[in-house]
Order: structure tokens, then sequence, then C-alpha cells
């Protein structure tokens, strides 16, 4: 069971962290910070585990939070004209 459980870990946080090389910054921070969802996620459909009303409220902030950085993220910004 041990191996299991620190194969698993080293596995993963290796693979995420090789992968941050191939994202910027607010890319990598955005993508950490939907793990707790996708892992949830994953658990119910997968796991059948059941979902509170508040994780899901919690969920959907996270997701909202995302969303708004996104789009933030993707607006073009107005360069301050020095004329």
């Amino acid at each position: 069971m041990v191996v299991l459980v620190l194969v698993s870990t080293v596995t993963g946080f290796g693979l995420y962290t090789s992968g941050l090389k191939y994202l910027s910054a607010s890319s990598a921070s955005i993508t950490a910070t939907m793990e707790p969802v996708i892992a949830t996620g994953f658990a119910f459909v997968v796991l059948g585990e059941v979902i509170e009303p508040v994780q899901m409220a919690g969920g959907v902030l996270v997701i909202l939070s995302v969303l708004i950085l996104a789009v933030k993220k993707d607006a073009p910004t107005n360069p301050v004209s020095t004329d």
C-alpha cells in the first residue's frame, strides 16, 4: 500500500512539475486552482462520492473565478497615450 501511495504521488507530482515548463505563470496558477474541482468531479463520477451543497457552491465559485481571470487575461488593454 505504501508503494502504491508513493508511486502515485511521485508520478503525479513529477508530471505536474514537468508540465509547468510549457505554461506561463498565470496559466499554471489557474491550472492549480482547478485541481480540487476536477478531483471532486472525478470522485463523484468514478467513485460515486456524494457531493454536499457547500462543496458544489465552492466548486462554482472556483470555476467562476477562473472564468473571470481568463476573460480579464484575454481582454485588450488600452495603453495610455503620451501625446
